[in-house]
């Protein structure tokens, strides 16, 4: 699945994803994650991990 939506994004189109699952980040050119109904990141999948790993400690 993530195959073909990245297939659909690098064919010009958006792609909105939502999924719990973090292994799908590397596909995404940026991410929104949100907590609590309020955007507590916004950019590219690379840094959110260390952000992730950072408000978990």
């Amino acid at each position: 699945m993530m195959y073909l939506l990245r297939r659909i994004a690098d064919s010009g189109r958006v792609v909105l994803l939502t999924t719990h699952a973090t292994a799908n980040l590397s596909q995404c050119d940026l991410i929104a994650v949100l907590s609590q109904g309020r955007l507590v990141y916004y950019g590219p999948p690379g840094e959110a991990l260390a952000f992730l790993a950072s408000a978990a400690a």
